[in-house]
């Protein structure tokens, strides 16, 4: 086990110019200083970082794992940087993309706009197999945008509650699905807060008590109707700066539903009640991803933009590359 501060010191022959190196991260698990001694003599300084180490990942994504994957990955985290880090989530390399996706290009966002810290939610943990991998996945992205990202995660605690809406999709789940294990679930977390109980009170207290950092992601995989409405019925009144101007929204629990039912229905009764706040699909972001991966032509279909069209900062362009934005066809 490592100890913070373990620090291993490898002599090197002195650089022929530069007094002092700038600081470089190496890998996922220690940081790395070149500096020049007495001007005779030039050191590495590798300190191993504890917070790195801690991290793992859900079961979900340890199956879907292989060495080309694990490889890819460990090259791209001893030269990391935010273009190939990119390339690799767009790849479907990196593990649970789809989240990787919302949660990288939240951070981007936020960078663009001079934010310097976001939260990300995710409501419905059940055993917390995404809110592990977002732990994973935001030390990540901190370290290639420089954005302190803060995750929270919101379950009822005892599976689906118990309801009686034909809008909750009941031909799909019943009340107790989905059970938690919730001290198997905190002795895995190392940072995320997790709040348990009915997200109808839980979310508004959060929301005016702890929240300190604008929303950035929202991964919603709360499977009723009534669960989903009561999540998103608060971004209606949260202050405008408590929210990035198109804060990503992933909906788990579209597939056998409609816009009757289930979180489509949710995201209809929103839209209806506010002129400036609307929740829409990023038109053709499937298909564009699709060019480099193709399960993107259905996880793609469940990456929403919560507009926020009162927002000071909406209007800003945060949009630079425009290999993003444009056709990627000749003619």
């Amino acid at each position: 086990m490592f100890n913070k501060g373990l620090l291993k010191t490898y002599l090197l022959p002195p650089p022929s110019t530069i007094q002092t190196y700038p600081k470089k991260y190496f890998g996922f698990f220690c940081e790395v200083k070149f500096k020049l001694e007495n001007n005779e003599k030039s050191s590495i300084v590798f300190t191993w970082n504890i917070d790195y180490l801690k991290m793992t990942l859900s079961n979900d994504s340890k199956s879907h794992s292989s060495i080309y994957k694990r490889l890819l990955l460990l090259i791209e985290g001893w030269f990391p940087n935010s273009a190939s880090y990119s390339e690799l989530i767009e790849k479907g390399v990196e593990y649970r993309p789809h989240y990787a996706y919302c949660l990288y290009n939240a951070a981007i966002q936020a960078k663009r706009l001079g934010l310097s810290e976001i939260t990300a939610i995710e409501f419905g943990v059940a055993m917390g197999g995404g809110l592990t991998d977002l732990e994973y996945l935001s030390k990540k992205i901190e370290r290639r945008t420089q954005v302190k990202i803060n995750i929270v995660g919101f379950d009822f605690g005892e599976g689906l509650s118990p309801t009686n809406d034909h809008r909750d999709l009941l031909y799909l789940w019943q009340p107790g699905d989905y059970m938690m294990n919730e001290d198997a679930l905190k002795a895995k977390l190392t940072f995320a807060k997790l709040i348990l109980g009915d997200v109808k009170t839980t979310l508004p207290n959060f929301l005016k008590t702890e929240l300190k950092a604008p929303i950035g992601a929202m991964f919603v995989d709360l499977d009723y109707y009534t669960s989903t409405i009561n999540c998103l019925d608060p971004m209606l009144t949260l202050d405008s700066k408590m929210l990035l101007p198109r804060t990503y929204v992933y909906l788990d629990d579209l597939t056998y539903t409609s816009k009757y039912t289930g979180e489509f229905a949710a995201v209809e009764e929103f839209n209806i009640k506010s002129e400036f706040r609307k929740i829409d699909e990023i038109k053709l972001l499937s298909e564009l991803l699709a060019l480099k991966w193709l399960k993107w032509l259905y996880l793609g279909r469940r990456i929403f933009w919560l507009h926020i069209f009162d927002h000071s900062l909406y209007n800003i362009r945060d949009i630079n590359d425009k290999s993003s934005i444009q056709d990627p066809l000749p003619w």
